[in-house]
């Protein structure tokens, strides 16, 4: 995990050496931003947990040009400690992109399905996590371990009703809406099977001690004692529409980081909520493709 945030970081001074990136303005514009999908947060994240491993360059030039980091749909769903422990790899599917169990009562095409292989599994799991489910109504103070907020996700329930000729296409997931063309341009399923997996069974500890070095105490500082990137901030973007398991790993990192900022520890952390958005909403409000680079779990680029 430290070699991939490290190949995140090599990268993005490649392209701002090469591509004149102007660095931050203090009238605003210039620098990038560093955003991670679903998943994909749990590659991201090693880039602000092991920044001091960085060169003393490349923390200087990030000095210059990181704006902010931003978790989008972060995704959280798995087995629990337990079953991890005594199961592994070969039970269930587990994404623990901030180390921490799902939800009992949560199902998912991995973890109550019927489906025989890995490709009808992929095929029931991309129309899951695309579907739009009762928007959930997150407060800055709710707690993830009450029992009133657990009822509320669980109560959730998908929206497509495909005899609606009304409001059925609205709601109809987002898989549903892309050819097979389109989709096969822009999937490689065979990622799953090739390299994805080997992240998805990391044990969920690596990821907590991530998040906890990333963005909740921030402590990281270079040789001289100084705080690594000190002025980065922290966007936190969640889909009210999206699948429990992406809103209840929101949730909990929204308790962490209240907690920490209750003891002026930790970056500047913002979270903010997207309405009847799903887990495969566009380009988040506020954010440009513009003089940026789409990668597979990631979006570099400039924001407004």
């Amino acid at each position: 995990m430290q070699a991939r945030g490290a190949e995140f970081a090599e990268f993005i001074q490649w392209f701002i050496e090469t591509k004149s990136m102007p660095s931050i303005r203090a009238g605003g514009g210039g620098g990038f931003s560093l955003l991670g999908w679903s998943a994909g947060n749990a590659q991201t994240l090693p880039l602000l947990a092991y920044a001091d491993q960085l060169s003393r360059e490349t923390q200087e030039l990030f000095e210059l040009y990181f704006r902010s980091f931003i978790i989008h749909g972060i995704f959280e769903f798995g087995m629990s400690e337990d079953d991890y422990s005594h199961k592994g790899r070969d039970s269930d599917i587990a994404l623990p992109s901030i180390g921490i169990p799902s939800l009992s009562g949560f199902n998912s095409p991995f973890r109550e399905s019927t489906q025989n292989s890995i490709t009808d599994h992929i095929g029931a799991f991309a129309v899951w996590v695309s579907s739009y489910f009762t928007p959930f109504a997150m407060g800055t103070d709710d707690d993830p371990d009450c029992t009133t907020v657990r009822d509320a996700l669980l109560a959730r329930t998908n929206m497509y009703d495909c005899t609606d000729p009304v409001h059925g296409e609205r709601w109809r997931p987002s898989v549903e809406r892309i050819s097979a063309e389109q989709l096969a341009e822009i999937c490689d399923l065979e990622v799953m099977q090739r390299s994805q997996w080997f992240y998805e069974v990391i044990d969920p500890r690596v990821y907590r001690d991530h998040v906890r070095d990333a963005i909740l105490e921030a402590t990281l500082r270079d040789p001289t004692g100084k705080t690594i990137w000190p002025g980065l901030k922290v966007h936190v973007l969640w889909c009210d529409a999206s699948i429990s398991d992406t809103v209840y790993a929101a949730l909990v990192l929204q308790a962490w980081v209240r907690e920490a900022q209750a003891k002026g520890e930790g970056r500047d952390v913002r979270l903010q909520g997207l309405e009847n958005a799903n887990h495969f909403v566009g380009d988040p409000p506020g954010y440009s493709r513009r003089s940026c680079v789409m990668l597979t779990t990631a979006y570099i680029g400039p924001l407004r």
